[in-house]
């Protein structure tokens, strides 16, 4: 990543930086972060190869590590590893960083012998989250209206049925994106059809078109729900949304 692009994020890896100095013992004179995310599942670790003595992470850094990923992603700066090497010298704390990205998507390719059963499951479970997210959407679109010192619980509500969406239909421990709701629902039931399934033994593709018509302009959109297999139970990966042949995760 360039100097220049990297300066944007700063103040968090700053911030970074700091707490992880905070977390090690005062023996360290040099320490590593490293930070592993699949755009689902985060792991955290930060150790030095030179000392036995052990770091303790805290929340707070914890919550740093998630906050660079998913402001990093808003950008579409996404990447698998992200490496800080912070050592002192000369009495001052000094830090470099690494970004390793995920390599080019692999195309999915259909499997035959999938069963006509597998592909309904598959099927009825991004039908069933289409719909959740349509009624979850409208709940929060009126919630947002309530001009009364409610507010600030009406957000937490909010956030509590989403994340209630997130632990149906996704594997545990599943980091998702910021929620976003509004008029128009991103997902609607009535508008929003399955054009095609991709299945493996353990991977699935359901490509939907969400039909929008405004004005007589076509705003209409595709997604892709990206599934997986896990100790017997098929969970939602992603949902991402297809713009101009690029793909945007929204889950």
């Amino acid at each position: 990543m360039s100097e220049n692009k990297l300066q944007q994020y700063n103040e968090i890896i700053n911030s970074l930086i700091s707490e992880s100095i905070h977390c090690s013992p005062s023996s360290w004179s040099e320490g590593k972060l490293t930070i592993d995310c699949d755009g689902h599942a985060m792991n955290c670790a930060l150790k030095n190869s030179n000392s036995d003595d052990k770091a303790k992470l805290s929340e707070k850094l914890r919550a740093l590590c998630e906050e660079l990923y998913v402001t990093m992603a808003k950008n579409n700066d996404v990447w698998t590893t992200a490496t800080m090497h912070f050592y002192k010298e000369k009495d001052s704390w000094h830090f470099n960083t690494d970004f390793i990205y995920p390599e080019a998507e692999e195309k999915l390719e259909d499997d035959p012998s999938v069963s006509d059963d597998t592909r309904e499951l598959l099927k009825e479970k991004v039908a069933n989250f289409i719909k959740d997210y349509f009624d979850w959407n409208t709940e929060a679109y009126e919630r947002s209206k309530d001009t009364s010192d409610k507010g600030q619980e009406n957000i937490h509500i909010t956030e509590q049925k989403y994340d209630e969406i997130i632990s149906k239909y996704c594997p545990p421990n599943f980091l998702r994106q910021p929620i976003a709701f509004g008029s128009e629902p991103n997902h609607d039931p009535s508008n929003e059809k399955i054009i095609e399934v991709i299945a493996t033994k353990d991977r699935s593709l359901i490509k939907t078109k969400h039909t929008r018509l405004m004005g007589g302009i076509d705003l209409s959109d595709e997604y892709e729900y990206g599934l997986g297999l896990i100790d017997d139970t098929w969970y939602l990966l992603s949902v991402c949304v297809v713009i101009d042949g690029e793909k945007y995760d929204s889950l």
